[in-house]
Parts: structure tokens; C-alpha cells; sequence
């Protein structure tokens, strides 16, 4: 019986050697690498997104509120080195049908604590208030670094009224830059001549804090 002699050239095998395979992890590992930096980038580039939305969000509200107390107030006052903003307000203000005129508020905002963890806060109560308590504080915003100098008022001598001057400064928070809020503010009806009724009135508060 014959036998089968081997051929002396071996058929190459199905597979990968050791190079091959090192070759392959290290290709694929540039890849994983390229892919895990471009998503590490787009996730910081969402939240820093998120951070400005936030931060401007936050800058709307407090122009908005005092916008709003502005506009309807009889008389301003500023303290606490120009942190404490004190309004006498008038809901449904009509200057030529006095007699539609509404309530007389007094309005108060505020920034406490310690840069960059300030916070503006507001309350307000129906003038004259003895024996009524002022509604509890509400936060306008927080995150605020301004220590001083938030609120000043200046006479609107050319067309009357005052002009409230905002300057706050909002922290960025996150990777977001600083907010600042510079803006003016003008109440026609806040003549200097005009008395703040609301000083000594609030109870149960010293006035102004």
C-alpha cells in the first residue's frame, strides 16, 4: 500500500499572527480615542450651551421684576451702600383719572450674601401696613457678585421722572462667563419731590435693611 508523502510546502492557515493582531488594537484604539474626544467636546459644548441659556434666563428675570415694580412706582429710595432698592408703588396707576388709582405697595429688593453666592431677593406689603405682616421673601435670582453699588437713582431732569441705574453681576456658574446687567430704568412717575411713605413702615423689619 502507498503511502501519502506531505508536500514540503504547508498550506497557509485562516487566521491572524500576533503583528497582525497588535496592528488591529492599536488602529482600533486610535478610533475609540478620536470618537471619545469628539463626544468629550460636544458634551461641553452642550453644557456650556446650557450654562448661558441658564445664566441669561436668570439676567431676564431680574430686569423683568424690577421692569415691572419701576414703572408703576410714585417714589424710590436706595440703602445699604446702594444693595437695598425701597419702591412705593401703585397698582393701576392712572395719573389722569386719580381716582382709578389702586393700593399703595411698598416694594423692596435686596441682595445678601457674599460674592459670587449673593442672592436679589424681594418682598413687598400694602402701605401703611401697621400690623400687617410684609409677605415673606421671594429669590429673584442667584449667583450674584455685586457687593456694591446695584441700585443707584438719577433725576430724569430732561423729560421728568427718575431713572433707575442697574449694575449686577451675574456668576457664569458652570464653564459660562459672568452676566453682567447694566440697564436703565426709567420711572415717569418717581418725582424727587415725591416721598417714600414706605420708610418706618414695614413691621415687624427694621426699615431700611
Amino acid at each position: 500500500m502507498r503511502r501519502r508523502v506531505p508536500s514540503a510546502r504547508l498550506e497557509r492557515q485562516d487566521g491572524m499572527t500576533l503583528v497582525e493582531l497588535m496592528v488591529a488594537m492599536s488602529i482600533m484604539a486610535i478610533a475609540v480615542a478620536a470618537i471619545f474626544g469628539v463626544l468629550t467636546s460636544v458634551q461641553r459644548g452642550v453644557e456650556k450651551q446650557t450654562d448661558i441659556v441658564e445664566r441669561q434666563a436668570r439676567a431676564v428675570r431680574v430686569t423683568q421684576s424690577l421692569d415691572r415694580e419701576v414703572r408703576s412706582a410714585v417714589a424710590m429710595t436706595t440703602s445699604n451702600s446702594g444693595q437695598t432698592l425701597s419702591m412705593l408703588t401703585r397698582t393701576n396707576l392712572d395719573l389722569r383719572n386719580p381716582a382709578k388709582n389702586g393700593k399703595l405697595i411698598c416694594s423692596q429688593f435686596k441682595i445678601d450674601g457674599v460674592s459670587p453666592n449673593g442672592v436679589l431677593k424681594k418682598r413687598f406689603w400694602v402701605e401703611p401696613a401697621a400690623g400687617v405682616p410684609a409677605k415673606p421673601w421671594t429669590i429673584v435670582a442667584t449667583g450674584v457678585k455685586t457687593t456694591s453699588g446695584a441700585f443707584a437713582i438719577d433725576p430724569n431732569i430732561d423729560y421728568g421722572g427718575s431713572v433707575l441705574q442697574v449694575s449686577i453681576t451675574l456668576d457664569g456658574a458652570g464653564s459660562a462667563v459672568d452676566q453682567p446687567i447694566s440697564q436703565a430704568i426709567k420711572g415717569d412717575n418717581v418725582l424727587p419731590s415725591n416721598v417714600n411713605t414706605c420708610d418706618g413702615v414695614a413691621p415687624h423689619f427694621a426699615w431700611p435693611l
